[in-house]
């Protein structure tokens, strides 16, 4: 038989780096509204994908441990880059810290790997460098009553995974944490509750697809691509949600009468967001499972949900990098088991990462016949097989939770996908109940009691263990070969009676094994595999108290494995009566732990709403404050009560941190993960002053904008004085964290430069007035054509520029000055005077007369419009669409200035 876990896997620097594309396909069922699968392009990778060399503009770099404290912590100096870009041969400029003292430096421009592995052998020659290489581009490798769950033969058909077996012993433990490391998550109705806090680590603005870098939101925004867009030749491609498909095959709510049913029912998975557009960065993942796993990532918070088991259902070729290697090896000395898909390329896994490094489980994937599914990767590097599934025939994919949307998410699906990220999940799944039963197991005894339960791959099958593992994944096998507590004997003894027999009835427990009463060994007897005797002392039941019993035995093959424990208490002493102790023989009879939700404060207002998920066997639900201070040094109780939402009011200004845990009459959960938000003090005003074309303009007319969340509204207006000051005092409603801005308003010409729609009031002290910024109002003269022309595209139309100030930016608009609506207009083009429209927007037509107009944004936050619009008319034959972008409701919180008068 294989060995348990590989002793070895080829580690080092890439030598070769390319694109790793999944094997997906989705159902063109009923269940799945994504018709015919995961569309790249207009056809379904239906072979297997050729590998590409995904440019990259990074370089990971790592100082050894004899190098001087500031050049192994912070290569950012001005001397020290200048070093490394003189080693390089070209720019560095540094980008950020990474997990284990490793750093981020950025390159100019993308290079291939060829290119950039040249400039990071370069840099190894200085002789502080341990280790230099490409940030390589990875990517994505896809009995309960829910109503799908007989067409998810994966679990149960002969071929499958036996998970009723498992199901039959456990479901799960709110004390173990499983993390997802993909492309985030979708609010998936069969996702609901089922997750805690995650992150979103995707670091590359365009890769993110999200508006941002880092944040605390891993929710998965669509990773769709344009053709070309990763590379010269690669395909456009719909969005995956393929760590929606993954963490619904291990956890989406079970037993519920809806949708799907996941592997593990109980324990809470922590989404992790790594991939993006085109997939993701070497570091970004390192950094990802690294966090997941409750190790410090910089810049951001730890993990307060540390992860046991690790899904990684990503890949890219090349040897096990040495960015990898280190992240896998802290990740399992912290006693978190890594679980790897092989991939998708059918080839050896020995060349492709981080499928073949050390430490961790890699999957192979088998079809519904037992056999090698076409595509998997095989080879010594794998340590087991399970059903990824074979989509050539629809139901013999693996189904999951899906989203319909092709690119934005949209409506909630269920899909059958293909690939070793489809395998993983299963084993992962399994894994997490296993630790359920035993939190104690060390990655290697999760990996060895995988290996060892496995079933046989069938006669005639194009696996073996030679090239898919030691067998096929058994989970009431695996499940099945912990040794565990099932009920006790006698059910409840009188306290303060002295000591007493407690016959402790389970499974497979070894010769030898332990009781432990609260966690310290009390003599036991070894009657069978299903029996323990064991001696409970008087003093461990003369008090009011709650406790635990589990037991230790050691496993010839797996050595010393610890139970999860079983809840006792000891009620109380009434009369000098000991009530009695009750056994409780049910593991999750304390309350489950809350998860409590992010707080939505977008104002920074002092009025807010905390509110958690329901945690099973909770009664009641206690929530904790803890003002200016994360580590809940002096913590406030807010709120005791059934209810999953506490009002907050009136709070003064500062940083507000929460917890909350569940309560019910055994005890109280363990805290939840903290939240937090920062109220803004309230200034008291607005001030600042205008100038037309650098004179000071008096008796201007002024209105005070805010955002109320979905629209601009007009708060309060004002003129100037003869010095062209102005102030807006004693305004209603005016809130730190709010955002302002001052516009030019009269009954004629509104049009004239304002402050900037984005002033947000949001560090000011309380009881000040605050300058939103001065402006100047100014005339942008409109040149050609004239008013009421036929144009014919493409056409050029010019303005007059403001001549003093070079630093304006101009941007063209197009609109119906019946109702304002189309109105289009392109993004700032500079100090120009003139744009060329080639086509005509979509929405525009030829024979109606539309208005045209110029804006200018000012390099102090101005924005104005030129003093009036002019008239054209498109001719006939003129080319349809699209040219600019439409705009309707206001767009990133853009209040469009009012339509000026006509010239």
């Amino acid at each position: 038989m294989k060995q348990n876990l590989r002793l070895a896997k080829s580690v080092g620097v890439i030598l070769t780096l390319a694109l790793l594309i999944l094997v997906l396909a989705a159902s063109n069922s009923s269940v799945s509204a994504n018709s015919g699968g995961i569309n790249f392009g207009s056809t379904f990778i239906n072979q297997a994908t050729n590998l590409q060399d995904v440019p990259t503009n990074q370089i990971i770099i790592k100082y050894k441990a004899t190098a001087n404290l500031t050049n192994s912590r912070a290569p950012a100096g001005t001397t020290r880059l200048q070093e490394l870009s003189n080693a390089a041969g070209v720019p560095l400029t540094y980008f950020r810290e990474m997990s284990g003292q490793a750093h981020v430096l950025r390159l100019d421009t993308r290079m291939d790997t060829t290119q950039v592995r040249e400039i990071s052998n370069r840099l190894m020659t200085l002789s502080d460098v341990e280790y230099a290489e490409p940030d390589a581009i990875m990517q994505t490798t896809l009995t309960p009553n829910d109503p799908q769950y007989s067409n998810q033969w994966h679990y149960f058909e002969t071929y499958g995974m036996n998970a009723t077996a498992a199901w039959d012993i456990t479901t799960g433990s709110n004390n173990t944490v499983i993390s997802v490391v993909d492309t985030g998550i979708l609010n998936h109705a069969d996702l609901s509750g089922r997750t805690l806090p995650g992150y979103d680590m995707v670091s590359d603005t365009w890769m993110a697809n999200d508006g941002g870098g880092r944040d605390a939101d891993p929710s998965d925004p669509g990773d769709w691509i344009a053709a070309n867009a990763c590379y010269p030749g690669s395909p456009a491609q719909n969005s995956s949600w393929h760590g929606t498909h993954v963490a619904g095959t291990i956890g989406a709510a079970s037993n519920n009468s809806a949708g799907v049913a996941g592997l593990n029912w109980v324990s809470k998975i922590v989404p992790v967001r790594v991939l993006g557009r085109c997939g993701g960065t070497l570091s970004d993942i390192a950094d990802g499972m690294s966090w997941a796993a409750g190790l410090p990532v910089g810049g951001i918070p730890n993990n307060a949900n540390p992860a046991k088991v690790i899904n990684v259902s990503i890949g890219g070729g090349g040897l096990c990098s040495a960015t990898y290697q280190n992240a896998i090896n802290n990740i399992v000395a912290a006693g978190t088991t890594v679980i790897v898909a092989a991939g998708n390329n059918n080839a050896n896994a020995s060349g492709y990462q981080p499928a073949n490094c050390t430490g961790i489980i890699t999957v192979a994937a088998t079809n519904r016949s037992g056999n090698r599914a076409w595509y998997s990767n095989y080879g010594s590097s794998v340590e087991i097989s399970a059903p990824g599934g074979e989509t050539t025939i629809t139901t013999n994919g693996v189904l999951s939770t899906l989203n319909t949307g092709t690119t934005s998410p949209v409506n909630d699906s269920y899909a059958y996908y293909q690939g070793t990220s489809m395998a993983t999940p299963h084993v992962v799944g399994v894994a997490s109940l296993l630790l359920s039963l035993a939190p104690t197991l060390t990655p290697t005894q999760v990996g060895q009691i995988l290996q060892n339960t496995v079933s046989a791959f069938p006669g005639g099958s194009t696996c073996n263990t030679s090239i898919c593992g030691t067998g096929m994944l058994n989970a009431g096998a695996a499940v099945g070969a912990v040794h565990r507590i099932n009920s006790f004997s006698p059910s409840s003894i009188a306290a303060g009676g002295g000591s007493f027999t407690l016959i402790v009835y389970g499974a497979n427990f070894p010769s030898g094994a332990t009781v432990l009463w609260n966690g310290s060994p009390r003599s036991t007897s070894w009657i069978s595999s299903g029996e323990l005797h064991a001696t409970i002392l008087g003093s461990d039941i003369n008090l009011p108290t709650t406790g635990q019993v589990s037991v230790v035995g050691t496993h010839a093959t797996y050595g010393s494995i610890t139970t999860a424990t079983r809840a006792y208490s000891v009620t109380g002493v009434a009369n000098n009566l000991y009530l009695p102790l009750i056994l409780k023989t049910d593991a999750a009879v304390l309350p489950g732990v809350p998860t409590l939700n992010a707080i939505s404060n977008p104002s920074n207002s002092n009025a807010y709403n905390v509110t958690w998920t329901t945690s099973s066997n909770a009664s009641t639900y206690i929530l904790q404050e803890s003002f200016n201070n994360a580590g809940f040094a002096s913590p406030t109780e807010v709120y005791n009560g059934a209810s999953t939402t506490w009002p907050a009011s009136g709070k003064a200004a500062g940083t507000y941190y929460y917890r909350v845990k569940g309560h019910n009459a055994t005890g109280d959960s363990g805290w939840s993960g903290t939240q937090s938000t920062t109220v803004n003090p309230t200034p008291t005003g607005i001030y600042g002053h205008v100038t037309d074309t650098g004179t000071n303009a008096a008796g201007v007319s002024l209105e005070l904008r805010f955002w109320n969340g979905s629209a601009w509204l007009t708060q309060a207006t004002t003129t100037t004085d003869a010095n062209g000051n102005y102030s807006f005092t004693g305004v209603p409603s005016l809130s730190g964290g709010q955002q302002y801005y001052v516009r030019y308003s009269n009954s004629s010409t509104s049009s004239r430069l304002s402050g900037w729609w984005t002033q947000s009031l949001t560090s000011y002290t309380a009881g000040t007035n605050v300058a939103i910024g001065d402006f100047d109002l100014a005339n942008i003269p409109l040149s050609s054509p004239g008013s009421g022309s036929t144009v014919t595209l493409p056409y050029t139309f010019y303005w007059t520029r403001r001549t003093a100030t070079t630093s304006d930016s101009y941007e063209y608009n197009l609109f119906d000055p019946a109702d304002s609506n189309p109105w289009a207009y392109t993004s700032p083009l500079g100090y120009v005077n003139n744009y060329t429209v080639n086509s005509r927007p979509s929405g525009f037509y030829t024979g109606v007369t539309y208005g045209w107009l110029v804006g200018v944004y000012s390099l102090d936050g101005g924005y104005g419009q030129s003093y009036y619009y002019r008239t054209i008319i498109f001719a006939a034959g003129s080319p349809a669409p699209i040219d600019l972008p439409l705009l309707s409701t206001p767009q990133f919180n853009r209040d469009r200035l009012p339509l000026p008068s006509r010239e």
